[in-house]
């Protein structure tokens, strides 16, 4: 329906600056409610290479809910950007959080605040979590210097705190809000200590 709604409200000039912010239903729990009815791809039956003894079939149907909404939420995002590829574009994706859906262990969700056994395995199911940013052909051909800036960018370490600092950089805003030390394309940038739960320094 986001789709739908957007296609029909495009502005009529293409050419004007425009931000547009989408919020997507995405991979929240409960999963089964975050694709449309009959987009059942996967099922409890697909998820074969997992052999762990405490996994049931309830666990393997819930892992195949998230799955789904994962590839519906793939869909979405490959439609708004067959809606903008021969515009010029740039597209910034990123997820709130992340979920643990039976991945390593018995825990389904986001509530192991105190990060349990494996803190490492925590992080990675719970905190890290998809950041992209992604450019038309006609905008790379437009800023050459941005993308040669974002390519440079790609392995610095990151947090979400900062990415008003980069959205200020690429709609070229100028704001005594922006911090260059906080924008990962800054030759200035500095990635602050990325603190979990006001305790737990993630980088270390």
């Amino acid at each position: 329906e986001l789709v739908d709604y957007h296609r029909r409200h495009q502005p009529s000039d293409p050419t004007s600056r425009q931000l547009i912010i989408f919020h997507l239903i995405g991979q929240h729990v409960s999963f089964r409610y975050r694709y449309p009815e009959g987009y059942d791809y996967f099922t409890a039956d697909s998820i074969r290479f997992r052999h762990e003894s405490w996994l049931t079939d309830e666990m393997k149907a819930e892992i195949a809910h998230y799955d789904n909404a994962t590839r519906y939420n793939d869909d979405v995002i490959r439609q708004l950007v067959s809606m903008y590829q021969d515009q010029n574009t740039v597209m910034v994706y990123l997820s709130d959080h992340g979920e643990e859906v039976y991945a390593y262990r018995d825990n389904y969700g986001r509530d192991d605040w105190s990060m349990g056994n494996d803190p490492q395995q925590v992080l990675r199911y719970q905190y890290m979590v998809p950041f992209v940013v992604w450019c038309s052909d006609k905008y790379l051909t437009l800023h050459p210097e941005m993308a040669e800036q974002l390519k440079k960018a790609t392995h610095k370490p990151f947090m979400l705190d900062n990415t008003c600092h980069l959205l200020f950089r690429l709609a070229h805003l100028l704001t005594p809000y922006y911090n260059n030390s906080r924008d990962i394309l800054s030759p200035d940038y500095h990635c602050p200590k990325r603190i979990i739960n006001d305790q737990f320094d993630y980088d270390e």
